[in-house]
């Protein structure tokens, strides 16, 4: 699945890079900023003055909800578009609009119960929300020009070195645990515990993740996951049959893979829209 950033970035979503991105220096920097601007805007807190350390803490709550938020429904489109074999970019913005609205809804309802009252819900504003939106669009265009591309790359280069970054990764190459794995070359990728084996053309090597964070990387014109332990590329599959009773893939290594019985339907159905002529 790709993601349409609001300054119309289009880039891949990778969860391992995602992931780092959250749990980064410069990422929760910038949401506690965003949570000291809205703290720092008004001296009240829905038209009942309240000290400044309660609104740093209230709107702080708020960011990592808004967050929370948008990510579980960023993981929700994902799983949807994946089930439905949709591959379509995303618009982030409509997301992150969603996400902060619930976060605001979420904040104040435990105070409203605290204080027996609906005053804060009353006196939730248009002005309010376009303020925070507004926000929430300002902390996503400071990711999307000058965060995100500090961890497309891979890891920030130390202070004071003066290596040339390293290349932008080919096309039709993705980012999977700090390596490049080259699609076109791809066969197939194997789960071994907590490993995977990637196979190649050439060659094979093996790498430390799950299956489903690179399935989660792929387009389904890429290939396929036909079991729990196994992904084929498209271009990799020759053929369909059963061995021993059992159905499987037959790609041009040689090697049958298996397909689980779960997964049998849509195994056919990808193969007649990308492999019609198996």
């Amino acid at each position: 699945m790709h993601v349409i950033a609001i300054n119309g970035t289009r880039v891949r979503c990778d969860w391992s890079v995602l992931h780092r991105l959250l749990i980064s220096a410069r990422m929760n920097g910038t949401f506690i900023l965003a949570a000291f601007a809205i703290a720092s805007y008004r001296p009240v807190l829905f038209a009942v003055p309240a000290p400044y350390l309660t609104r740093i803490l209230f709107w702080l709550i708020g960011v990592y909800l808004g967050v929370l938020f948008w990510y579980l429904l960023i993981r929700a489109i994902h799983l949807i578009l994946y089930r439905l074999r949709i591959s379509i970019a995303v618009i982030n913005y409509p997301v992150v609009a969603i996400a902060t609205v619930g976060a605001i809804f979420a904040s104040t309802f435990p105070l409203n119960l605290l204080t027996q009252s609906n005053f804060l819900i009353e006196n939730l504003t248009w002005p309010d929300f376009a303020r925070n939106l507004l926000i929430a669009a300002l902390v996503e265009l400071l990711t999307a020009t000058s965060i995100l591309p500090i961890f497309l790359k891979g890891d920030t280069p130390a202070t004071g070195q003066d290596d040339a970054p390293d290349p932008a990764p080919r096309p039709d190459t993705i980012r999977f645990e700090e390596r490049d794995i080259h699609l076109p070359s791809l066969l197939h990728v194997q789960s071994q515990e907590h490993y995977l084996e990637f196979v190649f053309d050439q060659t094979k090597f093996l790498l430390r993740g799950a299956l489903k964070d690179f399935v989660a990387l792929c387009d389904e014109a890429d290939g396929i996951q036909c079991h729990r332990s196994h992904w084929v590329a498209k271009k990799a599959v020759t053929s369909r049959k059963r061995q021993d009773g059992n159905p499987v893939l037959l790609l041009s290594n040689a090697a049958a893979v298996p397909i689980a019985r779960g997964r049998l339907a849509d195994v056919k159905r990808w193969l007649k829209y990308h492999r019609p002529e198996i």
